[in-house]
């Protein structure tokens, strides 16, 4: 019943359109979360298709206007709390870009993009940066599990497929000194193993060492 107070039909086929004097949507509450109690039932379903040529599609846009000196604004937040139980995966937010048969794209594909955007300014204030993977550790709470990490970098699926991926993470930028990709030498430490990367498209390896101190 909420979806008729809150919205008029223009074309009850294929258009939706809000009601502007509403301001504010709520589907159940905290207290009161609406259940989705059938495997693979989906809270809210959104599908669309797109045959543009051109500009950029968005299937879903949400922008927010923050003016408020002080605030934390947020355009969007998704948080999946485990009540009981333990499941056999959780994640806060998945986001996914799969390649269809002949689907492809001719510059940059991931299934997550993080994008700080410096317009014509200088920016002074705070810390900036793209994307921030952070493990927040709230009153006593601890990790007890050795494998824990703020970033986990991973490939899954086929044991075929996944042995294709050589590359564990990609650093694209300006080089030399002074700059994010700092070229320098230390042969003082035992290393035991290395790590492929990618240094502005260019094959390179990070080495490690078996103890804290290098040794080997």
């Amino acid at each position: 019943m909420w979806m008729y107070r809150l919205i008029k039909r223009d074309n009850e086929e294929t258009s939706l359109t809000l009601d502007p004097s509403v301001k504010h949507m709520y589907w159940g509450s905290t207290g009161t979360p609406n259940p989705i109690n059938t495997a693979d039932d989906k809270g809210v379903a959104l599908y669309f298709s797109s045959s543009a040529t051109s500009g950029t599609t968005y299937g879903k846009y949400v922008r927010l206007d923050s003016t408020g000196a002080g605030v934390e604004a947020i355009a969007g937040r998704f948080k999946t709390l485990l009540t009981t139980g333990a499941a056999a995966q959780a994640h806060g937010i998945h986001g996914t870009l799969e390649y269809g048969s002949t689907g492809n794209t001719v510059d940059v594909g991931s299934g997550i993009k993080g994008n700080f955007v410096v317009n014509g300014r200088t920016i002074t204030g705070g810390e900036v940066y793209g994307m921030i993977a952070e493990m927040y550790v709230n009153t006593t709470g601890s990790l007890a599990s050795v494998r824990h990490a703020p970033l986990c970098v991973s490939v899954a699926g086929d044991t075929t497929g996944m042995a294709t991926c050589k590359n564990a993470i990609a650093f694209v930028g300006s080089t030399g000194t002074g700059n994010m990709i700092y070229e320098t030498t230390d042969g003082t430490v035992t290393m035991v193993g290395s790590i492929r990367i990618l240094v502005n498209g260019v094959a390179g390896y990070l080495h490690f060492s078996a103890t804290e101190a290098g040794g080997g």
